[in-house]
């Protein structure tokens, strides 16, 4: 009898400490990583950086099936029509997801609109929305919107 009981207690502590630190796993593995964006104006130009951590990337394209979430650029709050893109990353295509992607660091160049100066857009916000995936695991965290001063 008194042999039960220390079983019992044994698998409860044991189930006990499997849910504790299981549900500590999903947690840590659900925080998504954050990319480190920063933006500029120079030269008639915006220059947006954006840095991928290590063992990740974004997307540059929709892949071969449309259905992937490329890095993407909302200009509305600073401009009734998008700038003309003038450079971006090469990127890598990656077999694995039939995709362009984008790791490490990659800049894009945008033509500031004619009518608009330097100072009518300096301390505005341009919205980024960025997804990044793990190599490592190959899960892709929902996409993020970082808010980039200029």
């Amino acid at each position: 009898m008194e042999k039960d009981y220390i079983i019992y207690v044994l698998l409860f502590i044991f189930f006990v400490l499997n849910a504790f630190f299981c549900s500590r796993v999903n947690k840590i593995q659900n925080v998504a990583p954050d990319a480190k964006i920063v933006a500029n104006i120079e030269n008639n130009k915006i220059k947006v950086i954006v840095q991928i951590p290590s063992d990740h990337h974004a997307y540059l394209d929709k892949g071969k099936d449309g259905m992937l979430i490329p890095i993407t650029f909302d200009w509305s709050d600073l401009f009734t029509n998008e700038p003309q893109l003038i450079s971006k990353p090469e990127g890598v295509f990656d077999k694995d997801v039939q995709a362009t992607v984008l790791r490490n660091e990659g800049i894009f160049e945008f033509l500031l609109p004619e009518n608009i100066s330097k100072e009518n857009i300096t301390n505005k916000i341009l919205k980024v929305r960025v997804q990044i995936c793990n190599e490592t695991t190959g899960i892709c965290y929902r996409p993020k919107i970082y808010e980039v001063r200029l």
